[in-house]
């Protein structure tokens, strides 16, 4: 399939291998730095991201799916392990729950760009097909550790160990947070604005 359009955007972490077969003069925004980032979140560009020694507060989000429903052992298993645990649904909130968060437990889509801007570190699954090459770049960036697929072969045992691993190393967090701030500065929206 060949595209035509004057200009292509996608900020997916692995959008800057992929090889589109465009127009000669189709200009290409590829990767992470065009993540138009939600009005909302903006407050809290300059404010640092606290890094606890231990995490204790994890947020859970997967974006548009019945979490609550489908995901209640994850979330009645963190709670037994002694974790304070938010879940969120795209909500408006979301800003204040990410700040309030240690750490995250997230599907692949656009929340993971939201939570590298916050400086959020996490653990991401898959729960789509078109997640997984993302991510898988996401982890390479060392932004969040990806664990595989959500499609029932993924135990959740391996996401509980996962988890309690994450919120014991402090300095892994702490360069998870770095790496996603640096990642994602915000400006993606006016970057893809100033080519328009």
């Amino acid at each position: 399939r060949h595209y035509e359009p004057d200009i292509l955007v996608n900020y997916n972490a692995n959008a800057p291998a992929l090889r589109y077969p465009v127009a000669a003069w189709t200009v290409q925004l590829l990767g992470p730095r065009y993540a138009p980032i939600r009005r909302e979140f903006r407050v809290y560009r300059d404010i640092p991201k606290r890094i606890v020694p231990q995490a204790t507060k994890v947020l859970v989000t997967f974006g548009g799916l019945p979490q609550v429903d489908a995901y209640s052992s994850l979330i009645e298993a963190l709670i037994n392990l002694g974790f304070e645990v938010k879940t969120a649904n795209g909500t408006v909130a979301m800003p204040d729950l990410m700040d309030w968060a240690d750490m995250a437990i997230t599907a692949g889509g656009v929340t993971t760009y939201e939570l590298a801007y916050m400086g959020v570190p996490g653990i991401t699954v898959s729960v789509a097909d078109n997640q997984v090459e993302n991510c898988k770049a996401l982890d390479a960036a060392g932004v969040l550790c990806y664990l595989g697929p959500m499609d029932g072969s993924l135990p959740l045992r391996r996401i509980l160990d996962a988890a309690v691993m994450l919120a014991a190393d402090v300095d892994g967090r702490r360069a998870m947070a770095e790496a996603g701030r640096e990642m994602v500065d915000g400006k993606g929206a006016r970057r893809i604005v100033g080519m328009i």
